[in-house]
């Protein structure tokens, strides 16, 4: 009951800082500023209408369909919890059973117990990924999100029985670093930290270094059973699209690809061929692994390839121009 507590009295210390200023809601290439103290419940149906609005045009579609896999990942955990609770649902048994996920680990354990697994954390968790995904809250629901991210990479996955070595846990490790590092980047203070050029270089290696780890561990003859052993069977729903990532040459062009992007030796071509194996992987692969992971990695992958699509494709297009 004290650590609720605690929680309960952060998260109000939170919201009532936000109160004091002005508060700006950021969403893709537009800002604008609320001058009016506080956040109140107009504010919110504002919010929904922008969403609403944005539907109905091919950039606007484009923030949502990019702010939506940051914050899904975060979201599908605790609302599976939510609907186990109280519908009856299955809750995260596959997902923990598939992960070896028991307990978390490290001098961390007891703040992951209480923002992901405390009944406060839970429907808090689903109140500030409902609230990312709607441009809603300023920079909160981005800098809370980060967080849980990072915790459940540093201290659920790294903790697993598969052991740290097993692909499929660097996996999930690494895809939570990267959503958890693109959502600190969209929040100011954590901007603040930083020069131009090294939230460049954070952003870069977020969105094309899971997958450049992956094909270096594959192109090692990487053990697959633990993908398999989740539910992964042969290349899924794309069929001999999907079977291309189990290629070789298909690795070696993305290692290639990932250097030339991170190295900006050139930037619009490399994007573009990442994006489409993070395209692949996500709707091909990860939708076989146990629920709720599967749709969690899969919106993991998305995020990434809608991030470097933005390098190659005109606000108003979702066709990449290369050229």
């Amino acid at each position: 009951m004290m650590m609720r507590a605690t929680t309960m009295t952060t998260a109000t210390k939170a919201f009532g800082a936000a109160k004091k200023a002005d508060i700006r809601l950021r969403g893709g290439g537009r800002q604008s500023r609320v001058t009016r103290a506080g956040l109140s419940a107009n504010d919110a149906v504002d919010a929904v209408k922008r969403t609403v609005d944005d539907l109905k045009t091919v950039s606007g579609l484009k923030r949502v369909a990019e702010r939506a896999a940051l914050f899904v990942p975060v979201l599908l955990p605790a609302a599976a919890t939510l609907h186990a609770k109280h519908l009856g649902g299955a809750g995260l048994g596959a997902f923990l059973a598939a992960t070896g996920i028991s307990a978390p680990v490290t001098f961390l354990a007891p703040v992951t117990g209480i923002m992901l697994f405390s009944s406060v954390g839970t429907y808090l968790q689903v109140a500030m990924a409902t609230a990312g995904i709607l441009d809603f809250g300023d920079d909160i629901p981005a800098a809370y999100c980060a967080t849980v991210a990072t915790l459940a990479s540093l201290t659920l996955f790294a903790g697993s029985s598969l052991g740290f070595t097993d692909v499929f846990i660097r996996n999930g490790m690494a895809f939570h670093g990267a959503i958890a590092t693109l959502l600190a980047l969209k929040v100011a203070k954590f901007r603040e930290l930083l020069t131009g050029p090294q939230a460049e270089a954070l952003r870069k290696l977020a969105l094309c270094g899971p997958t450049l780890m992956m094909s270096g561990l594959i192109l090692q003859g990487c053990s697959m059973a633990s993908f398999a052993a989740a539910g992964m069977n042969g290349p899924g729903i794309l069929g001999p699209v999907g079977a291309l990532m189990f290629n070789p040459i298909t690795h070696y062009l993305n290692i290639f690809a990932s250097f030339n992007y991170l190295m900006g030796v050139e930037t619009k071509k490399s994007a573009c061929f990442i994006a489409s194996l993070l395209l692949i992987a996500g709707t091909s692969l990860c939708t076989q692994l146990a629920t709720p992971y599967g749709a969690m990695l899969c919106g993991m992958h998305l995020a990434c390839a809608f991030g470097l699509l933005r390098e190659c494709t005109p606000d108003d297009s979702f066709i990449p121009s290369v050229l």
